[in-house]
């Protein structure tokens, strides 16, 4: 199995501009009006493969591992505005791509909008294998990981994280957030993170052999660990 790179640190963020991002971002969102502009699959075969690297500019992702041997990712482009057709033409631009460098697979969404993004949104769902490594990084939203077994890296902006696995496959866990909170969960034991304002949490006894290691820039990691 592939060594994990250095946690990579949240990354840093003025207070108040992250505060404010942050309670927007958790807002309940106007969900009866999101709409579906755009939809974009991958089918990719992990012959050879150790790592998945994915990278997610906004919105929510989800993960799922299973005992295929192909990576399966959907992604919606969903729009929050009443002018749908501002969306439907910033949409157009979007790409879902994948490029292969030795063991590790890439998949990237490219031609997000920077400046201005006319409301939109995605929803990710990946179905990769479970004993496969995941190397992935967002910019802000939810990330939501179940049923893998192998290393997972995650450098997420602004968001909510939730990652639930065995402990009987896990042999530590590295979470670090730069404002908000970090919390592990085995079975009915809870281990909270430690620090004023970022939050730190280190857990390395566990007798399988992979490893979590998340870092948030503002925001929350539940990590859920079970028998």
């Amino acid at each position: 199995m592939n060594a994990l790179h250095k946690l990579r640190g949240p990354r840093p963020l003025p207070a108040l501009a992250a505060a404010a991002l942050a309670l927007a971002l958790l807002s309940p969102a106007a969900a009866d009006d999101d709409k579906v502009v755009r939809r974009l699959d991958l089918s990719l075969s992990t012959s050879g493969v150790s790592l998945l690297d994915l990278e997610v500019p906004v919105g929510e992702t989800a993960v799922e591992g299973g005992d295929g041997d192909e990576v399966d990712i959907e992604v919606e482009v969903r729009c929050d505005r009443p002018v749908k057709a501002r969306c439907s033409a910033a949409a157009e631009g979007i790409e879902l791509v994948s490029a292969r460098r030795g063991e590790r697979l890439a998949v990237e969404i490219k031609g997000w909008p920077k400046a201005k993004n006319q409301g939109l949104t995605l929803g990710v769902r990946v179905r990769m294998p479970h004993d496969l490594d995941l190397d992935a990084e967002m910019g802000v939203g939810e990330f939501d990981a179940r049923g893998l077994t192998a290393d997972l890296t995650l450098d997420m902006g602004v968001g909510e994280v939730r990652i639930h696995g065995r402990e009987r496959s896990v042999r530590r866990v590295a979470l670090e957030v730069g404002v908000g909170e970090a919390l592990l969960r085995l079975g009915d034991r809870e281990i909270e993170g430690k620090g004023f304002i970022g939050r730190e949490l280190a857990w390395n006894h566990g007798k399988g052999t992979a490893a979590l290691e998340v870092a948030c820039g503002v925001g929350e990691i539940d990590v859920r660990l079970d028998d």
